[in-house]
């Protein structure tokens, strides 16, 4: 018969589910009926009812932009107008559409790997570049964070728009590096131009003198020789460490004769094998360019004399698609994640530093034993 209200002497409503059955009793038709009390159960489903009105409002009416996803069929189950109004999209284009149908397999990936960090942590965060529908692109942090909606596992994502931070970042990180590039190419010059001519004249002094060693004694001439060999090895430490602080090569040369000299210097000390291989030629880029994808090859194998113990390392480059490509792979131990899950170090952060400065993507992957594969792809115009 239905749900029914009803007073108790104390003015209290309570709520009664009423349902009547025929039966046969002593003989005859009769009617039960059965009274279950269902008042608290009534009070819970308008609380849970307020509760998801509240959040509704909360949501739509929430000056971030709030997207909602449901977990189990990774598809966008909602979007609040702050969020409609952000990625300049209706919300036909949104709802019950997946992260990869609407910007693609590369931010799926990075929402893929959000959610997987909820496995561990009741809060997730990770930031990487959105395309608007005006296709302007924009530095976004998404925030993951699980909650329940219509009984449903759900994903509450909030969007943070990070760009101008990343751009003031940038342009501290560039002034950093064209300083420290300045002040590498001012010692390097000083280097070359005072204690190199310096060496050298004091060289060239003594190896004048070395027609007359023929009167010296000869333990006196053996301390002129060594002392001449001193002189010469600290032309030579001069000049590696001149072109350690600022390649002349790449100015000169371009970026495939300086990597090829940097392996060469390398190659005398390690006890692992460099192979490399390019596909770029004579090609020649933008100074920056050059010099940055020099520096990342340099730490990078800094990294691997340092840490990977490695028997082989293979570096590449090539031009594909506009881009320049450069691998940088080994047979090492490979690289720890730290406790957020992601890989840590002053001279990783030190390549990641100098791909933001020429606006590429730097990306790593490593595995314990298995060694480690470190890519930076370069946009280039105008090649």
């Amino acid at each position: 018969m239905g749900l029914w209200r009803h007073k108790k002497r104390n003015n209290d409503l309570m709520y009664v589910d009423l349902s009547v059955s025929i039966i046969n009793y002593k003989g005859e038709q009769s009617y039960m009926f059965l009274v279950t009390d269902v008042t608290n159960e009534i009070h819970q489903q308008k609380e849970i009812s307020k509760s998801e009105s509240k959040y509704r409002q909360l949501f739509e009416k929430n000056p971030q932009p709030l997207l909602l996803l449901n977990k189990q069929l990774e598809l966008i189950s909602d979007a609040n107008q702050t969020a409609i109004d952000y990625l300049q999209l209706n919300k036909d284009q949104l709802v019950q559409k997946s992260f990869s149908e609407i910007w693609g397999d590369r931010i799926a990936q990075n929402i893929d790997e959000l959610i997987r960090c909820l496995d561990k942590d009741t809060v997730a965060k990770k930031e990487f570049k959105l395309e608007l529908g005006s296709h302007e692109e924009k530095n976004i942090e998404f925030i993951a964070t699980r909650t329940i909606v219509d009984d449903k596992d759900s994903i509450l994502l909030f969007m943070f728009d990070i760009t101008d931070l990343k751009q003031a970042e940038q342009r501290t990180i560039m002034a950093f590096v064209e300083g420290e590039n300045n002040e590498r190419e001012r010692i390097a010059k000083e280097l070359h131009d005072s204690l190199g001519q310096v060496l050298t004249a004091a060289s060239m002094n003594m190896k004048s003198a070395q027609k007359e060693l023929s009167e010296i004694k000869y333990n006196r001439k053996e301390q002129f020789n060594k002392g001449l060999g001193f002189i010469q090895q600290a032309i030579d430490d001069t000049r590696s460490i001149a072109q350690n602080l600022m390649p002349k090569s790449i100015s000169d040369y371009g970026l495939v004769s300086s990597i090829n000299q940097l392996i060469l210097s390398y190659k005398e000390t390690l006890n692992f094998s460099i192979s490399f291989t390019e596909h770029i030629g004579a090609l020649r880029f933008d100074k920056s360019i050059e010099l940055n994808s020099y520096r990342i090859i340099q730490e990078a194998l800094t990294n691997i004399i340092k840490y990977a113990q490695a028997k082989l390392v293979n570096i590449h480059i090539e031009m594909k698609n506009q881009q320049l490509q450069l691998i940088i792979r080994d047979d090492g131990i490979g690289v720890k994640l730290n406790e957020n899950n992601s890989y840590s170090g002053i001279g990783l952060k030190n390549m990641r530093s100098r791909v933001s400065i020429i606006h590429g993507e730097f990306s790593i992957d490593s595995l314990p034993s298995n060694g480690t594969s470190i890519t930076v792809i370069i946009p280039i115009e105008n090649v």
